[in-house]
């Protein structure tokens, strides 16, 4: 499985019910927040799959026995495939869902992703009864934006699921789930199907923490109910300079905008854009409005 959406769209929620239906089906579950992981763990391919099989093998309750399967004569890939195939699968008795969240993080890291990600490919094209219980899951937030060999990738095998903002009519639904009874248009209007966006909403006037009118009224403020959030994303922004020179042509353009493949991949995985055909949108109009106040246009 392979899925696909911005930040705050619902991928860990999705990750997280999908392993809980495996376990229900007795299957053994194993989860690789790459988010967790000091960035040194990055550095270098040997230490990475050190970490990774470590990591597997105490989520299965199993001693960890690298020693006895890392050979530095055959390399990493090979030791770490060993390891998986004549211990972990081995010794697990039910078939494993190994499921990998925020994969993107691995894309900058350019070198390791060439290595790591075609093994992964690798584990999934084997064919034999043993590899057969290996049931692989990424969660990412953007498309692959560095160099693979099509027959290497593990992106484009398995199923893919591209997570959409909620409709209308599932905004409507939602908020009656949430006991909310006001018009829900011009709240629509600003966030859009936002799932992250919409919840926070949700949640400020379930508990009567504000009203409706002066959640409006701030949401684009720093007195808003959206201010940590937005200032993440600002900060963001002006720790990559390119990246906000970017997202300030966006914001001003009247339509969509053409930019350079790794800024759209950057800025839609930080759910800022969407993106139609070569060009880029704001993703919503709270997001037009604050940085735009921001910027100082």
């Amino acid at each position: 499985l392979r899925i696909r959406a911005p930040q705050h769209m619902g991928k860990t929620s999705l990750l997280n019910r999908l392993l809980n239906r495996a376990r229900e089906q007795n299957f053994a579950t194993v989860t690789i927040d790459l988010q967790q992981a000091d960035r040194d763990v990055f550095t270098h391919l040997n230490r990475f799959l050190r970490w990774l099989s470590w990591n597997v093998s105490h989520q299965l309750n199993l001693e960890p026995q690298l020693e006895q399967y890392w050979f530095e004569e055959i390399g990493s890939k090979v030791s770490c495939t060993n390891y998986f195939q004549e211990y972990l699968l081995k010794q697990t008795p039910h078939p494993i869902v190994l499921a990998f969240d925020e994969v993107n993080r691995l894309f900058k890291y350019t070198e390791l992703a060439q290595d790591f990600l075609p093994m992964l490919r690798n584990w999934h094209d084997q064919m034999s009864d043993r590899w057969q219980n290996l049931r692989l899951v990424l969660s990412y937030s953007t498309e692959i934006y560095i160099s693979l060999n099509f027959h290497q990738s593990p992106f484009n095998v398995g199923l893919p699921l591209v997570l959409p903002e909620f409709t209308r009519s599932q905004v409507q639904t939602l908020a009656y789930q949430h006991r909310l009874h006001e018009d829900l248009d011009a709240l629509y209007q600003l966030v859009g199907g936002h799932p992250y966006l919409l919840q926070t909403a949700f949640y400020a006037l379930h508990s009567q923490r504000i009203s409706f009118d002066s959640l409006m009224q701030t949401a684009a403020t720093a007195s808003g109910i959206y201010n940590n959030h937005l200032r993440q994303l600002w900060l963001v922004l002006q720790q990559s300079p390119d990246l906000d020179e970017a997202f300030q042509q966006v914001i001003t353009a009247e339509g969509g905008i053409q930019l350079a493949a790794i800024h759209m991949y950057l800025l839609e995985g930080m759910g800022l854009i969407t993106l139609q055909g070569n060009c880029a949108f704001v993703r919503c109009e709270l997001y037009r409005q604050y940085f735009l106040a921001q910027y100082k246009f």
